[in-house]
């Protein structure tokens, strides 16, 4: 394509530098010729020049002046129009100049002059009308017609003259034109060389921006993925990061529709959408790479847009937990690099969902081990308080304050949780009371009371805070204790019933057995009584009939 390209560009430059070469040299030309014409139409006015030899030089001045201004023209006529001008004016010298004028320089100059402006064949055609129009005044000059031409007569007429010069005159029209055919053969072949490393150079350039403009796109898809990274790892609720994902994909990127799929058992439901039109996705789809764990894409056109879809899984843990489906109207299907950083996402998203299911089940456990701990706890310390023989209270120091003036605040206090502050007496007498409740696993177990005397001041918030970790603190130690106490209670048990075990093994007798089982639970549980009876069932499998054994210990 650049070969082919490479010709019409240069001829194109060309011409325009042709073009703008022509419109500098008529400028100079009409300028410079502007004072000589001034002049001759003095001279002629003032009788020291006759008009018959300075009207055609007006003439051609004129013309020079319309083809400079003339630029709408084609340059090419712009050319030939300054050619024949040009020769007109180098005719008119030779006639009446003769050898002494300008008119063998311009006959020169023409040929090399289109060359340059025109061409080679234009060049050569000019060369041969110079040399025509030279042959033309050799003749004139041999059949004497010039003498009444000229304006100074001292020009020879002598035909070996003319014949001489036209010798010298061929020449260097030669040399002008071969150096100047050579010179823009070469001028071409460098201008052909430097367009065609322009175009490959503009190649190589719209190639590197192409890669550019994708290396930013990736860049920028990585960028996303950060973001929705970054933005969805502080998301702890399915549904909240799943829509804060898909929207920010879709406002990132541009897209026209983000979703979001998700496998729940054996159904495939829309969990969010951004920008959602049905008509743009195919179930068929969803379900296949689901099932397939492969992206899909596709292409179709709808309401005389190009319509680009991608559907790719979302995969944790080794198992396809939904999926990410995404469209764009643009006219350009997703490349390898955009599936890749797509699918990065997708995988990102899919572990933020599934560490977000798994923090959901985790909490839920967690509570429902809470709730249990918090039922067993209570029952423990139901069932440790019903053992005691009344309330567990202890005090430490003068007991000042009644205890109708603390019931109401411990109350309070246990039902609310937290701590609770009061006041009691007058005067000197006035004092200051904290009730904080203690809560083993903000359960509480029990509630303890401080007060000071009124010049001491109100309780403030860092001593309630202290006394709060002294609360806490005595929570897990009185916990510890209870724990400890159930645990001796339980060896103790334990004890009891090895030793009952051991005496009962040491007979064989059945009423030995039971008669030291009876005697040695009556010891070790302090009973004042024990029976044992054993009773054959009958047949429909009822106690009570048939043959008994009794042992009766009072």
């Amino acid at each position: 394509m650049t070969a082919e390209r490479t010709p019409t560009a240069s001829a194109a430059e060309l011409q325009a530098w042709r073009t703008r070469a022509l419109n500098i040299l008529l400028a100079i030309l009409a300028i410079s010729t502007t004072g000589p014409a001034i002049n001759a139409v003095i001279l002629s006015v003032q009788g020291r020049a006759s008009w018959s030899h300075v009207l055609p030089f007006l003439m051609a001045y004129t013309l020079l002046l319309f083809v400079t201004l003339a630029q709408r023209l084609d340059y090419r006529l712009r050319a030939w129009g300054l050619m024949l001008i040009s020769y007109t004016v180098g005719a008119l010298y030779l006639a009446f100049l003769g050898l002494l004028g300008n008119g063998m320089i311009i006959l020169l100059v023409m040929p090399a002059l289109g060359i340059i402006l025109l061409g080679h064949r234009s060049g050569l055609a000019l060369a041969g009308i110079s040399l025509l129009i030279y042959g033309l005044f050799t003749l004139f000059a041999y059949l004497g017609w010039m003498a009444d031409w000229l304006i100074i007569k001292e020009n020879t007429l002598a035909v070996s003259q003319w014949f001489s010069q036209g010798l010298s005159f061929i020449a260097l029209l030669l040399t002008l034109i071969i150096f100047q055919i050579l010179f823009s053969q070469a001028q071409n072949r460098a201008l052909e060389r430097a367009s065609r490393s322009t175009q490959e150079l503009r190649a190589i350039r719209d190639q590197l921006q192409a890669h550019s403009e994708e290396l930013d796109r990736y860049a920028h898809l990585l960028e996303v993925g950060s973001l929705v990274s970054r933005e969805t790892a502080v998301i702890l609720d399915q549904d909240e990061l799943l829509n804060r994902a898909v929207h920010l994909i879709a406002q990132q990127l541009n897209f026209d529709q983000v979703a979001v799929y998700i496998v729940t058992g054996d159904d495939i439901s829309l969990a969010t959408a951004a920008q959602p039109d049905h008509e743009l996705t195919d179930p068929a789809i969803i379900q296949q790479v689901i099932r397939t764990a492969a992206p899909q894409s596709q292409r179709f056109s709808m309401d005389e847009l190009v319509h680009h879809e991608m559907t790719l899984p979302l995969q944790a843990g080794g198992r396809v937990i939904g999926a990410l489906n995404v469209h764009t109207t643009r006219p350009t299907a997703f490349s390898e690099q955009e599936i890749i950083a797509l699918q990065g996402m997708a995988d990102l998203l899919a572990l933020a969902t599934e560490n977000s299911r798994l923090l959901a089940e985790t909490q839920a456990s967690l509570q429902e081990l809470d709730a249990l701990y918090r039922h067993y706890t209570a029952d423990a310390w139901q069932q440790f308080l019903d053992t005691q023989p009344g309330t567990l209270r202890y005090m430490s120091g003068s007991e000042t304050i009644p205890d109708q003036v603390w019931k109401p605040l411990f109350a309070k206090a246990r039902r609310k949780g937290r701590p609770v502050t009061g006041e009691s007496g007058e005067g000197q007498d006035r004092y200051y009371l904290l009730a904080l409740p203690i809560k083993l696993r903000h359960l509480p177990i029990g509630v303890v009371g401080f007060y000071r005397p009124a010049k001491a001041g109100p309780w403030r918030a860092d001593d309630i805070a202290a006394i709060e970790t002294v609360t806490d603190r005595l929570a897990l130690a009185v916990d510890n204790v209870r724990l400890l106490e159930d645990a001796q209670r339980r060896a103790a048990v334990e004890r009891i019933i090895s030793e009952v075990t051991a005496q009962m093994r040491s007979s064989l007798e059945m009423e030995t057995v039971l008669r030291t089982a009876a005697e040695e639970m009556r010891r070790a549980l302090g009973l004042d009584r024990v029976v044992v009876r054993l009773a054959a069932p009958d047949d429909e499998g009822q106690n009570g009939k048939g043959d008994e054994t009794n042992v009766d210990l009072d």
